[in-house]
């Protein structure tokens, strides 16, 4: 079993996707967070798996050996930003600081839906967030995806007008969203969700009057 674990990789736990829920996988890829902000990657996994890669006698480096290229392999830069990086988010601390910082922006932002009249909900888990525009649904106050909606609904949501006109009219209010969404870091601080929720307000109420929404 194989986990892409770039973006959930120390985001929804120190152990990633696989502490979060219990699941040892045989291999895992890994990015972004794990590199300290740098250029770089991982590939993680059991041992006799990860075996394949050393080089040993001349018969196994021909016959067995796996090849694995890379420009940033082994580099020491990058390598001294991931080891920095890790013993920082090794206790969860800086997890549980951004993910509550999430739960209060997803809070907040459904707040300014509902205070708009303008059809949509937020979810969230961990400290990622999504918007859903145009749809009618009840918001889960702990952040569960809207109830009874498939997954290629909410994803053709995602890449609509309503979403991209949400997008332009944010970036207008000093706030670049990821198209219907986001992440939090312990580095964003309780201003940033409160500035983020009354520009979101704002937005709502511009794609109100033009009638876009």
């Amino acid at each position: 079993m194989i986990f892409d674990e770039v973006i959930t990789g120390f985001r929804l736990a120190p152990g990633g996707a696989q502490e979060y829920y219990g699941v040892r996988a045989d291999l895992v890829c890994l990015g972004k967070i794990v590199a300290g902000g740098l250029p770089g990657a991982a590939v993680a996994g059991r041992a006799d798996v990860l075996a394949y890669l050393a080089y040993r006698d001349p018969e196994w480096n021909r016959t067995k050996k796996i090849a694995h290229q890379g420009t940033f392999n082994a580099n020491p830069l990058t390598a001294a930003a991931a080891v920095a990086t890790l013993r920082q988010i090794k206790d969860g601390e800086a997890i549980r600081r951004a993910n509550a910082l999430c739960r209060a922006l997803g809070q907040g932002l459904n707040r300014a839906l509902a205070e708009s009249g303008v059809r949509g909900c937020v979810y969230w888990q961990s400290s990622m967030f999504h918007i859903a525009l145009g749809l009618d649904a009840e918001p889960s106050p702990t952040g569960e995806p809207p109830r009874g909606v498939e997954p290629g609904v909410l994803e053709r949501l995602a890449k609509g007008p309503e979403t991209l006109a949400l997008r332009k009219a944010m970036l207008l209010e000093g706030v670049d969203l990821m198209r219907s969404g986001g992440f939090l870091s312990s580095a964003h601080t309780e201003q940033d969700v409160a500035e983020t929720v009354a520009a979101f307000g704002r937005a709502l109420a511009r794609l109100k009057r033009e009638g876009l929404v």
